[in-house]
């Protein structure tokens, strides 16, 4: 199986600041509660409860263990060490036998609150012990209806986990208890398995971990918010969105390479023709291209069956390179300005479109347009865990602290393959403009039922405050 990042993804880790004896986890933690919902076919959104250790090496001046989680000083080098850990999950959630019919993904945003601490090995070492609360989403095989506990290896000493040699090499067998392409210590996390047969890593440097799953509400019947995409009331009068006097819902699918652009065998390049060819087969024609570029448009206006209105959609299918700059502007440019955004590619590593990539290198803060209702799917491997939250802020405001009321994001729990892509890019697209109003938990249905043998646990985040009726 091709996956986006050919399975190998690995997250950006920042973390709030520290309070005494608390930290956070992430950019934005949209909690757990009632306001907090989301649709998934096979996989359920849960609150993940669990007590965890973890021995880290004596920070310089340190005479009392205790004042590890009551100094300032030493709250970003601890919150860095517990992050490292906690991404284990990752791999646990995956790789582990326990999870390898049914699988899951933690969100990384939760909180964590410190219990107590002690020294170890001659005051060589602090074992910290912590309480963390964050959210996950799992295949209905693990989480369903029903409160339930899991069980699963981490790290105990997660920065000395991991035997590399100076060339940054795994040392003897370490290579036993990660994937066979992607060994080094960086993508380690994501592959980790200490359960695979001939891994050297003895029980004494691991923590078993019993966590308590509780189910969250799941969304019902909810819907795009159409009438704000169709600019039923404000968009008559928007010249740039008007096709023949007509209005136009705007479009970028950003394909991304698996390689490189020069291949026409590339998984990203083949994926990115399919997805052109199904448009042109089903009802849109091109209207202007370059060799990174078709921009096509629908033939006939749709309908909207609501009003009877008619409306266009004008869809950018861009061939982007996901490691060089030049797709930054690509993605920035998208999100600034278009009504629904789909990156189907690689997650990189965490790090492709990951909100500080892109305002680093374009060197400015990202704009997404407060007053516009946008759709996002982030069609690559486990997104669920590395961009939702990051994109959920930037449209938070006064009026819309959760950043969701004019936003819906698309992620995927699990892995996702390029073969498959284009089709379910086409349909997501299709159901999302066709004017005939199809409710988001139709269209995630949709998605599983294209894809069901390799599921990416596809689901809709933030429409818990979406319209509930078609009409």
């Amino acid at each position: 199986m091709s996956c986006w990042l050919r399975v190998a993804v690995v997250v950006v880790a920042f973390c709030a600041s520290v309070a005494l004896g608390q930290l956070s986890i992430g950019n934005v933690h949209r909690g757990d509660s009632a306001m907090s919902q989301f649709y998934g076919t096979d996989n359920t959104e849960g609150r993940m409860e669990f007590e965890c250790r973890i021995l880290i090496d004596t920070p310089e001046g340190l005479k009392l263990a205790r004042r590890l989680l009551a100094r300032p000083q030493y709250a970003a080098g601890l919150n860095k060490l517990v992050h490292k850990q906690l991404k284990h999950m990752m791999g646990a959630f995956i790789n582990q036998p326990e999870f390898a019919d049914a699988q899951g993904v933690p969100e990384l945003g939760g909180e964590v609150e410190f219990l107590k601490a002690k020294f170890r090995s001659k005051k060589r070492q602090v074992m910290v012990t912590y309480k963390y609360t964050d959210k996950a989403v799992f295949h209905k095989g693990i989480l369903s209806n029903k409160p339930r506990t899991i069980a699963f290896w981490l790290p105990l000493d997660p920065l000395n986990v991991y035997k590399v040699n100076d060339d940054g090499t795994p040392q003897q067998n370490f290579v036993k208890c990660t994937d066979e392409h992607y060994q080094s210590a960086t993508d380690f996390w994501y592959f980790w398995n200490p359960t695979a047969p001939g891994c050297p890593i003895r029980k004494r440097r691991l923590v078993r971990v019993t966590a308590r799953l509780t189910p969250l509400q799941q969304t019902r019947l909810t819907f795009p918010e159409y009438d704000i995409m169709y600019r039923i009331a404000e968009r008559a009068s928007d010249v740039a969105h008007t096709v023949d006097g007509a209005l136009t819902v705007k479009v970028t699918i950003l394909a991304g390479v698996d390689r490189t652009k020069h291949s026409e065998t590339d998984k990203g390049v083949e994926a990115w023709h399919e997805t052109v060819s199904f448009f042109l087969d089903n009802g849109f024609e091109v209207v202007h291209e370059t060799a990174d570029l078709r921009r096509v448009r629908s033939v006939e206006p749709f309908e909207d069956i609501k009003t009877g209105d008619l409306h266009y959609a004008e869809i950018d299918i861009v061939l982007t390179d996901p490691y060089d700059d030049e797709f930054v502007t690509d993605v920035v440019t998208a999100i600034e300005n278009q009504d629904i955004i789909i990156y189907a590619g690689h997650s990189g590593l965490g790090g492709h479109v990951n909100v500080q990539r892109m305002q680093r290198v374009l060197k400015r803060d990202i704009r997404m347009p407060l007053d516009k209702y946008q759709i996002i799917y982030f069609h690559g491997c486990s997104t669920y865990s590395y961009y939702n939250r990051q994109y959920f802020e930037l449209k938070q405001s006064d009026s819309d602290p959760l950043g969701t009321r004019m936003l819906d994001i698309v992620t995927t729990g699990v892995g996702s393959v390029f073969h498959t892509g284009p089709f379910i890019d086409f349909k997501m697209v299709y159901q999302l403009v066709s004017g005939k109003r199809f409710s988001w938990q139709k269209i995630v249905d949709t998605v599983y039922r294209l894809d069901k043998r390799f599921s990416a646990l596809t689901h809709v985040n933030g429409d818990e405050d979406n319209p509930t009726h078609k009409i």
